[in-house]
């Protein structure tokens, strides 16, 4: 992730970033194992927030999270998060406009 990208400031991200990377910092991994691992894992998350989108579970979650395995090593999937999340804060801005109450420019008579 970029220095710029707002999900660098959530603490839980760098938390799970700062996890993640020390258990690939190890020598025990080359790097072609640990693509191949990241990958499995990405697309088998991804598949399954796919599959969630139209089955029971939680399916833009489970998306975000696959595209975040895969962009540890994919630059591809770095922009596609990138985009997912903006795409998600701006539904969130939007339902959030809907459920707000609506100004009351009239107070009603007692």
């Amino acid at each position: 992730m970029s220095a710029q990208d707002p999900l660098v400031g959530t603490p839980w991200v760098r938390r799970f970033a700062a996890r993640v990377g020390e258990g690939w910092t190890s020598s025990a991994l080359s790097p072609r194992v640990r693509k191949v691992l990241v990958t499995t894992a990405g697309t088998t998350v991804l598949i399954a927030g796919l599959a969630m989108l139209v089955l029971p579970g939680p399916g833009l979650v489970v998306v975000m999270a696959g595209l975040a395995i895969l962009a540890t090593e994919f630059a591809w999937a770095e922009r596609r998060l990138h985009q997912a999340r903006a795409h998600a804060d701006a539904a969130t801005q939007a339902i959030r406009r809907r459920k707000a109450p609506p100004a009351d420019d009239h107070p009603h008579a007692a």
